[in-house]
């Protein structure tokens, strides 16, 4: 037996050592190279990213802006355009559908509300102008209106003399420019009657409340600015939307004659061309539907069958439980088995 343990002491001479030191070196300046480019292109990526979210951020707020515009430039024109269906000012009809819009009255209804005022207004001018002619139950209603060319006056007056039923008398101000006194109904005159023969039923919800607000007060809660600033307002806006409807128009003019001027009949057969292509292939999806449409059910009933099947085995583990507690019951409770384990007598 030996009782020595031989040591080994590996000795790297001078020259092979330098030779590793110069390949180490290599390899870790190749990899460092290769991760100073990974990581440079990294922060491109990353500068490039900050620079596009800022690019976005700053174009957001342009575009939010000029959706603001153009809603701006329709609201304009959509009140221009109702003044003049009802004979006034914008500024007058602003203020009525800023006092309808506080009390629940959506601009849609209220014009619906001025139209069929109006509507009533001219029937009975009619009426009146003929002295032979039956009055309707609309001509009584706003037969003291008649006279009123403008409508938007006219119907805030008649709503204020639904409104002096059971009220005090006195004088309201609505536009700002000058009074309007209350006239109110006569003798058996109801203002459900009234109501029913102007809008063609009993008004309700903010309908209602328009017809009882006291006008002056929910103008001063509003802060409402006079007629005149509203109307100058207005004014400048229908006119940039003038403006902008030009420009529209020009625009498209132009890009029309230019995409005329683009187009040649050969786009156009290859597009028909293409479209013939197209159809060709629906026809032929057309023709196989039957197939597919048997596949279609045979899928079908194979998820029903499986189903089934999931069903009875669901159904036949719940009864392998109560058969091995059978079994568990009926072994624990046998004497070789009370025997083996020494449980019971």
């Amino acid at each position: 037996m030996f009782n020595e343990v031989l040591r080994i002491k590996p000795v790297l001479d001078n020259a092979s050592a330098k030779q590793m030191e110069q390949s180490l070196s290599k390899r870790f300046a190749t990899i460092a190279g290769r991760f100073k480019g990974g990581l440079m292109a990294a922060l491109k990526g990353s500068i490039l990213g900050i620079s596009l979210g800022l690019l976005n951020k700053l174009l957001n707020p342009i575009e939010a802006m000029e959706e603001r515009i153009k809603s701006l430039l329709g609201q304009g024109q959509d009140i221009r355009d109702l003044a003049d269906r009802f004979n006034t000012t914008p500024g007058q009809m602003m203020r009525l559908q800023d006092v309808g819009a506080s009390l629940g009255v959506t601009p849609d209804q209220l014009k619906d509300m001025l139209t069929k005022f109006a509507n009533t207004v001219e029937t009975a001018r009619k009426e009146l102008a003929d002295p032979f002619q039956q009055r309707s139950e609309g001509t009584q209603a706003v037969k003291n209106f008649v006279g009123e060319k403008d409508l938007a006056e006219a119907f805030f007056q008649f709503l204020q003399s639904l409104r002096a039923e059971g009220k005090s008398s006195g004088r309201d101000v609505f536009y700002g420019e000058h009074r309007t006194e209350k006239r109110r109904l006569t003798g058996a005159e109801s203002r459900a009657d009234f109501e029913r023969a102007v809008f063609g039923e009993e008004l309700h919800g903010g309908q209602r409340r328009l017809v009882d607000a006291d006008f002056p007060k929910q103008l001063a809660k509003l802060n409402e600015p006079s007629a005149e600033k509203l109307t100058r307002a207005v004014n400048k806006n229908a006119a940039l939307g003038d403006q902008d409807a030009i420009l529209k128009t020009r625009n498209a003019t132009r890009n029309f004659l230019g995409g005329t001027a683009q187009m040649n009949a050969k786009m156009i057969a290859d597009m028909e061309k293409a479209q013939a292509l197209e159809n060709e292939r629906e026809n032929k999806r057309l023709a196989s539907y039957e197939d597919i449409r048997k596949a279609a059910d045979g899928i079908e009933e194979a998820k029903k069958v499986l189903m089934d099947i999931g069903a009875q085995l669901t159904k036949g583990v719940g009864y392998l439980g109560q058969l091995m507690g059978w079994l568990s019951t009926k072994v624990e409770n046998s004497p070789w088995f009370r025997g083996i384990f020494g449980k019971g007598k």
